[in-house]
């Protein structure tokens, strides 16, 4: 009978260790769930910002070509920094002569 006792404890043991890890790996998976469902909506959140910072962008890019356009005061000065390798010292004199009001 002792053997059959010990098969039954063995038995009952396992059963309730199977129930415990059955029951943490369900906490595991509730936990893990509500992570990446935070993190989802942590990712729609900055997707949505980038959004905005590109229309922001956009919005700057078409003042800045506004601007470009309609600039009377120094006419050149877009030009003058598009300019790739020019020397600043020629910047800096090509706008003193703009104040000056010369032509560039």
């Amino acid at each position: 009978m002792a053997n059959n006792d010990d098969t039954y404890t063995t038995r009952k043991d396992l059963n309730e260790f199977t129930k415990n890890l059955i029951d943490q790996l369900n906490d595991v998976f509730n936990y893990t769930f509500h992570r990446f469902d935070d993190l989802e909506d942590k990712l729609v959140n900055i997707q949505t910002r980038l959004v905005n910072v590109e229309n922001q962008l956009h919005m700057m890019k078409t003042d800045v070509s506004s601007v470009k356009k309609d600039t009377t005061i120094i006419p050149n000065i877009f030009e003058m920094l598009e300019t790739d390798g020019e020397d600043i010292a020629q910047i800096k004199s090509r706008v003193a002569d703009l104040e000056k009001g010369k032509t560039v």
